[in-house]
């Protein structure tokens, strides 16, 4: 097994130096190359900790009229800043207000823990709600994100009321909200 992941390895590395050289791009940093074999995730545990994270019940509670139009793992040896995250996109054609209430409600009688300070002012001047909450091995952080108030919202975004909802973490105990 260890031949092979050097063989793996190798062969990464060499392909990565031949894509500089022909087309005149720099090379990535090994980091990026044991990122793009995969490598990196043979030791970190946030596969297991999606499953633990999409079985959290704020996720399945959308308010009424909301419907998934998608869903997005990833696990933190795959993204740049090892976050990894469980997310969902909904597209609601309630309130901005309503979906912040319903979620402040929902998560705080879920045991999470409400960030922000500022959070209670009167919807729809938030744009985002964080909370965190322990789920055993690791701290997650659930994120609720109105689209269409973000200043770089698109006009079907605005238009929409689609929103995201994303349980993150990562080994070193942070995720999206901090």
């Amino acid at each position: 097994v260890a031949v092979m992941v050097v063989l793996v390895v190798a062969a990464a590395v060499a392909a990565e130096f031949l894509r500089s050289v022909i087309l005149g791009v720099p090379r990535p940093p090994l980091d990026l190359v044991w990122r793009r074999t995969g490598l990196a995730c043979l030791t970190d545990p946030s596969g297991d900790w999606a499953e633990r994270a999409r079985k959290e019940p704020i996720l399945s509670t959308p308010p009424q009229g909301a419907v998934k139009i998608r869903e997005n793992v990833t696990s933190a040896c795959e993204d740049e800043h090892d976050i990894g995250s469980v997310g969902l996109r909904y597209r609601f054609s309630g309130s901005t207000g309503t979906t912040m209430a319903h979620y402040r409600k929902h998560a705080l009688a879920d045991g999470w823990r409400l960030l922000d300070e500022d959070a209670d002012s009167a919807p729809p001047a938030k744009e985002q709600l964080c909370f965190s909450k322990d789920l055993g091995e690791f701290t997650g952080y659930l994120d609720l994100a109105v689209l269409g108030l973000k200043d770089h919202a698109t006009e079907e975004e605005r238009r929409t009321g689609d929103y995201d909802l994303r349980i993150s973490f990562s080994p070193e105990g942070f995720g999206c909200c901090r």
